[in-house]
């Protein structure tokens, strides 16, 4: 179904034009090189489930873990504009997705981190703000840290990107950001790394 990735299975992507993918007329390799993978993949073991939960919670999986990026060498976080594929299409969110059977929330960010970013060596991985909707669903997010910043190697859910200062936040932002933003307790983390 797919080639090897670091351990993961790269599967049929989750398709732009909005099939679910039985056309064929999406389907992503990958290579990793050092640090990167050569595009960044969709790794979809668990669509029928995250679908099913899609219609029971509204969101895509019954959980999910995100992150942002932040870099040592100067304190900026990298933050994603999502494109007008995904739910909440054009706003500034977090790099993450649904999280997988068997899979830990940190094991989905790691796997999110290299889909999306085509990332595959964090420095440091500190949790965060855990959101919890009353649909049941959690969304983990996590402060990635990295030696120094870097141009990802963006899939189709993000159609931007940039590095932000500390308090410099993009609009409009994605309401998920928003709360861990608004969380006391992260933004500390995240002001505190920014000075490091």
């Amino acid at each position: 179904m797919g080639s090897s990735c670091a351990g993961y299975s790269a599967v049929y992507a989750f398709c732009p034009c909005g099939c679910d993918g039985s056309r064929g007329c999406v389907r992503f390799g990958v290579k990793q090189h050092g640090t990167f993978f050569t595009h960044g993949v969709d790794i979809m073991t668990d669509r029928h489930t995250h679908m099913q939960a899609l219609r029971e919670t509204g969101f895509w999986g019954r959980a999910a873990a995100g992150c942002l990026i932040q870099a040592c060498d100067t304190g900026r976080i990298l933050i994603p504009h999502r494109s007008e594929h995904c739910q909440q299409p054009n706003t500034w969110g977090t790099w993450g997705g649904a999280i997988d059977s068997g899979e830990s929330p940190q094991d989905a960010v790691l796997r999110e981190l290299a889909e999306e970013a085509g990332f595959a060596a964090p420095e440091e991985i500190i949790p965060l703000y855990v959101f919890e909707h009353r649909s049941g669903f959690r969304y983990y997010n996590f402060l990635v840290m990295v030696a120094a910043e870097f141009e990802p190697n963006i899939n189709w859910e993000t159609q931007a990107f940039d590095w932000f200062e500390y308090g410099d936040w993009p609009e409009p932002a994605h309401f998920g950001l928003t709360a861990l933003l608004s969380d006391t307790e992260s933004a500390a983390i995240l002001q505190n790394r920014a000075r490091l």
